[in-house]
């Protein structure tokens, strides 16, 4: 399931390239005004029909959706995580112990809390959250006598960047 903040992200960025009203979408997706506007502010999420509805027309805008993103890491055996520029959780594989809409940090274990707080600084010292950024990024520290992190892979989805992340053990 898409983070809720996406669907207001989506709807903002398809009504501003089809230069579209919300009355214009609401006729495009067969609903009201009031619901497009409720789903816009992020106060109703859009049913899974108006859903399936808003990517069909990202798609036909050529805006690229997370969509596909989302499904790879939720079905991912692995420990694997999709997160916006302010870490909140959009996805996550079972194996993760994450849970979407929710943010990494309050979600991370308090043993590595530190280490993932200095991680989310050097991504945004390096500007990992930048447009032009193609640089895979690893986290890594020392847990016990072993080595943990994670490999952080920007992705650019409706003019904004998202990080894949995958956890290594």
């Amino acid at each position: 399931m898409r983070h809720p903040d996406s669907w207001q992200a989506l709807i903002r960025q398809l009504r501003e390239h089809r230069h579209w009203s919300q009355e214009a979408l609401a006729e495009q997706l067969q609903t009201d005004q009031a619901t497009v506007s409720r789903w816009e502010r992020g106060t109703v999420q859009p049913g899974f029909a108006a859903q399936r509805k808003l990517e069909a027309l990202a798609d036909a805008a050529g805006l690229q959706s997370l969509n596909g993103i989302e499904r790879v890491v939720q079905c991912s055996p692995f420990p694997m995580l999709l997160v916006d520029r302010t870490l909140q959780v959009i996805a996550a594989s079972a194996s993760s112990g994450f849970v979407a809409g929710r943010s990494v940090d309050q979600q991370t274990p308090e043993d590595e809390r530190t280490h993932f707080k200095a991680f989310a600084e050097r991504l945004e010292q390096q500007g990992f959250w930048s447009r032009e950024c193609e640089e895979v990024m690893e986290y890594s520290f020392a847990r016990g006598l072993d080595i943990a992190g994670a490999v952080v892979v920007p992705v650019m989805a409706r003019g904004a960047v998202y990080a894949v992340v995958q956890k290594r053990t």
